[in-house]
């Protein structure tokens, strides 16, 4: 009925818009209705930036937090090929250590939690020679770095917080130059 009055007054329907709200409960009713009233639409729906390959970075960073980097929380985060990490070498050097190492969950063990990438960075294994021994202390201090910013950008307890966090930890992270102006965009919305 609005679209009519707007129409009479030469505003053409097709520079009108209408937003609509739960559009999967609500969309194929206003359709019906446009149909009835033989009114020209265009439909265009968006998907949650949240479900988007480079949206997802935020969801997947909260799981790694709220799982205490568990292997397959960690993987997800740092295997996502969409997010341009700076040093995917490191990246994939640290899953192959957590394979070695059976990094899978931490645990509780006499009420206490132990962090199980702690422990396997503390371990010595049948295997050990000087050159894992580097490997491990460069893992060891990559892992404390990525760790502590992404705690602060998954405990942020305000937007000023989340997003100081979120710039320090895209900077340290990220191969900025290689995002793509659209991932940009959606990142900056996320």
């Amino acid at each position: 009925l609005l679209l009519h009055y707007h129409h009479e007054y030469r505003i053409p329907f097709e520079e009108m818009a209408i937003s609509v709200p739960s559009v999967e409960d609500n969309g194929e009713y206003l359709l019906r209705e446009l149909r009835l009233k033989n009114i020209p639409f265009s439909v265009r729906i968006g998907k949650p930036l949240g479900f988007t390959s480079i949206g997802r970075f935020f969801s997947l960073v909260y799981n790694c937090y709220n799982e205490n980097y568990s292997f397959a929380s960690l993987k997800a985060l740092l295997l996502n090929r969409v997010i341009p990490w700076k040093d995917r070498t490191v990246i994939e050097d640290l899953i192959s250590f957590g394979i070695e190492m059976h990094c899978v969950t931490s645990w509780n063990e006499g009420g206490k939690p132990v962090d199980i990438w702690k422990a396997a960075f503390s371990c010595r294994p049948k295997f050990w020679n000087e050159n894992w021994e580097f490997r491990k202390e460069r893992l060891k201090s990559w892992f404390r770095e990525f760790s502590s910013h992404l705690e602060a950008l998954a405990g942020a307890r305000s937007f000023k917080n989340l997003l100081t966090a979120y710039m320090i930890f895209r900077q340290e992270f990220f191969d900025t130059a290689a995002f793509s102006p659209e991932e940009n965009l959606v990142m900056g919305r996320c």
